[in-house]
């Protein structure tokens, strides 16, 4: 059986193997442009923004960013891209990002009595983002879940 045509059989491949090697994008220096006292303001809305950097040899786009945060048990708001346009992500390089942070309702009146509560019992705070962020490279759209974890100590 002879092969009609081998070029779409190895640029399938190619894909396919390129598909295979997506390293995932990384938060350069975290997000020094948030301060805690943002949270006790009266805005709904905190901008922010956040160094993010591509390893991939291929450009890639944010499309939607739908993050949750939670601090011990309290649910603060959710964090989603400034800009109803995708956020591209050049290549092998870092890309300053804009992004929304949404409070909740009552949110602050919560931050200050779980603050105070950590001050007074010295406990650190734990903190979960968890949601999920869509991409897009290659024409390939994919949802990625995002579920990290870190401890506030305000003491050290």
């Amino acid at each position: 059986m002879k092969m009609k045509n081998p070029i779409f059989f190895v640029v399938m491949a190619a894909v396919l193997w390129a598909g295979c090697r997506v390293q995932p994008v990384e938060m350069v220096g975290g997000m020094t442009s948030l301060q805690p006292k943002d949270f006790l303001s009266k805005a709904d809305t905190i901008p922010f923004e956040m160094k993010l950097f591509n390893p991939n040899r291929f450009d890639m786009r944010i499309l939607d960013v739908d993050l949750s945060v939670v601090l011990d048990s309290i649910d603060l708001g959710q964090i989603r891209l400034a800009s109803p346009l995708p956020a591209a992500l050049t290549k092998r390089d870092t890309t300053l990002t804009e992004f929304l942070f949404v409070k909740r309702k009552g949110g602050a009146r919560e931050i200050m009595k779980m603050g105070m509560r950590s001050v007074f019992q010295r406990k650190p705070m734990l903190a979960h983002v968890d949601g999920i962020v869509t991409g897009r490279a290659w024409g390939v759209t994919k949802e990625v879940e995002v579920h990290e974890s870190d401890t506030i100590d305000i003491f050290n």
